[in-house]
């Protein structure tokens, strides 16, 4: 058996520039050159690549790369198989990628068939091998061929010790796997104080979510917890069964001075205290003509929370000069009708040029203060007159 003599292997070295051949240059006359490609995270296994004589496979030669001269190293690889005294002109070549060492665990491999015989450059090979290691621990993903239950957490890997941290640390077994379990409780908010009593390991520095004192009722929110002051917020946040019981007067009617419409005792802003929600009440004002507008010389009707307004009343609009007619409101435009139709202090059909004077009608028929008259037509000398 010969190793590493019968057949030499060597890295590839570029030299250019040489009028005279060089090294390479009559190597390659003679050699096969394999580019090995693998992937860019994978800087703390080994790759090997062994060649074997097809007609006999007790010769054979290997080389290899690892530790830190991959960490140095960008892929690919570039190697050459060359032609050597005693061998057949047909070598085996495989290219093995192993985890953190040259005895590791294989995690990806591939192999040629080499023909040296002849004379001239032979074509280059090209190997590819799927090396991932995402966190950069020397171990591939258990999905990629390698031993990494999971490659985006470099605590996590077959050379971890297994420590109480909800996680599979070692890659067997599962999380927390052969580790002592005592009496503890879940505390979802980190509070200090648990909420569901269950067996689990003593928690190593930094892990969260366990604690050794149980009693909170209330296991997802970190204002509610055994002891905590009592806040006016709706929730029993000392776990003594009860809401806001340092405040008594809470949800009780209350009154403000100068504010006629009563109110109810409410937490305020900062939760510390109650405070009475009495408001002044909304005006609404009489609409019988249905314009929108309401009377501005009616009585307002005071309307306070959760109360019913009366019935053709509208809000805070009181400017209406004349409730009974629609056509006289704040706003509208002035036409001659002898109408103060945009209630202008009681000035009609100003500044527009009417025809005519009108006059006042004087009519026992007409004087009834339940009636308004919309329309009336007078004749060219100003009588007859039609209502």
């Amino acid at each position: 058996m010969s190793r590493m003599g019968s057949l030499v292997v060597v890295s590839l070295l570029v030299l250019g520039g040489c009028s005279v051949p060089s090294l390479e240059d009559l190597e390659a006359e003679r050699g096969v050159r394999i580019k090995v490609d693998y992937s860019p995270g994978f800087t703390k296994g080994c790759i090997v690549m062994q060649t074997q004589d097809e007609a006999n496979a007790m010769l054979f030669a290997e080389e290899s790369i690892s530790g830190q001269q991959l960490v140095g190293m960008t892929p690919p690889l570039e190697w050459r198989v060359l032609r050597r005294e005693g061998w057949g002109t047909k070598v085996r070549v495989i290219i093995t990628a192993r985890e953190q060492s040259c005895e590791g665990h294989v995690v990806a491999q591939e192999r040629l068939s080499v023909d040296l015989s002849g004379e001239g450059r032979k074509p280059e090979r090209t190997v590819q091998l799927a090396t991932p290691d995402g966190d950069n621990d020397g171990f591939v993903a258990n999905g990629s061929g390698g031993t990494d239950c999971d490659d985006s957490d470099s605590m996590k890997n077959p050379s971890q010790p297994e420590i109480c941290d909800d996680k599979d640390n070692n890659c067997v077994g599962g999380a927390d796997e052969g580790l002592t379990r005592i009496a503890m409780f879940r505390d979802a908010d980190d509070d200090g104080v648990g909420g569901e009593a269950i067996q689990h390991c003593v928690p190593t520095s930094g892990v969260w979510g366990y604690a050794t004192t149980g009693g909170d009722c209330r296991d997802h929110d970190p204002a509610v917890t055994p002891g905590k002051a009592e806040l006016c917020d709706s929730a029993d946040n000392n776990c003594d069964g009860n809401a806001d019981e340092a405040f008594p007067t809470k949800n009780t009617s209350c009154t403000l001075s100068g504010v006629s419409c009563a109110g109810t005792w409410v937490c305020n802003s900062g939760q510390s205290d109650v405070e009475c929600n009495a408001r002044p009440p909304r005006l609404f004002y009489p609409d019988r003509d249905h314009d929108g507008d309401g009377d501005q010389n009616a009585t307002v009707d005071e309307v306070c929370a959760n109360e019913t307004p009366q019935q053709g009343h509208v809000e805070n609009l009181h400017t209406d000069c004349d409730d009974a007619d629609p056509g006289a409101k704040l706003g509208l435009t002035e036409v001659c009708d002898a109408i103060d139709n945009n209630c202008s202090n009681g000035v009609s059909d100003e500044p527009l040029s009417c025809g005519g004077t009108l006059r006042d009608v004087v009519s026992y028929h007409l004087t009834s203060e339940s009636q308004d008259w919309r329309t009336v037509a007078v004749g060219q000398g100003g009588y007859p007159v039609w209502v």
